[in-house]
């Protein structure tokens, strides 16, 4: 745009007296929809704190209630893995019975990811993801469905529960858990945890498959990871519906 064309640009004059009224009802109008986009952030802000609390409190016992006829986590541990050792370095002491600490490593396989060069195609089967999310398509996947990412860069704080297999590229690891806990409780103690305090680089967020696997995990009985992952799915479906209708 330049002077000479605004200068020619058409404007419909309301008389004075309609002009003043207009501005007056559009200035309430305005002011309202301000008012509601404020409510909404509010309203974001709220939820996004319940949130955390919520995953914060299932992750030290205090969500959902303790069964004592519950087999300990440490049992079942111990049947996958007759070596297991457990984890407690102080951090979760006042976790309940039957819980057990251990390295993430210990319980997860870390895939890294792979570049999409080779593997992209228009109409593949397999969603290719990023640390950010979907940007792509692919017939080859390396993880498989049920996984959880972490970006290694850019992204790092945003955990991705998947339900398919993908293909992750080298920005994301693939974390997948094995028969001592639900993949869905892996998720939840991702969304939980506070990935941005590993992040060593001075530059681009970065995060490294070794600071990953050392990171400690508290697991619950098996029958309680459910009952766990059960709950924070009913709340935040409902806060999420709530999102949804403002």
């Amino acid at each position: 745009i330049n002077a000479q064309k605004l200068s020619q640009l058409m404007i419909p004059i309301p008389p004075l007296k309609e002009q003043e009224r207009i501005v007056v009802e559009v200035a309430k109008w305005i002011s309202l929809i301000d008012t509601i986009k404020n409510s909404k952030e509010d309203l974001q802000t709220t939820i996004k704190q319940a949130k955390s609390k919520i995953l914060n409190l299932a992750i030290h016992g205090k969500l959902v209630p303790q069964d004592p006829n519950d087999e300990p986590a440490i049992e079942l541990l111990k049947r996958i893995n007759p070596d297991f050792t457990p984890c407690d370095n102080g951090h979760y002491t006042q976790l309940p019975e039957g819980w057990a600490i251990c390295k993430m490593k210990q319980i997860t396989s870390i895939t890294n990811g792979k570049s999409q060069k080779n593997v992209e195609t228009l109409n593949g089967i397999y969603p290719i993801y990023g640390s950010g999310g979907v940007i792509g398509r692919a017939n080859q996947y390396l993880c498989i469905a049920g996984s959880t990412i972490i970006g290694r860069k850019g992204t790092i704080n945003n955990p991705i529960f998947v339900e398919e297999h993908f293909w992750n590229v080298d920005t994301a690891f693939g974390l997948k858990a094995n028969d001592a806990i639900l993949d869905k409780y892996l998720y939840y103690f991702c969304l939980s945890f506070d990935f941005s305090k590993l992040d060593k680089s001075t530059a681009m967020p970065s995060l490294t498959k070794t600071s990953i696997g050392n990171v400690l995990i508290p697991i619950p009985p098996y029958k309680e990871q459910e009952r766990i992952v059960a709950k924070i799915d009913m709340v935040l479906d409902t806060m999420n519906e709530i999102l949804r209708a403002v």
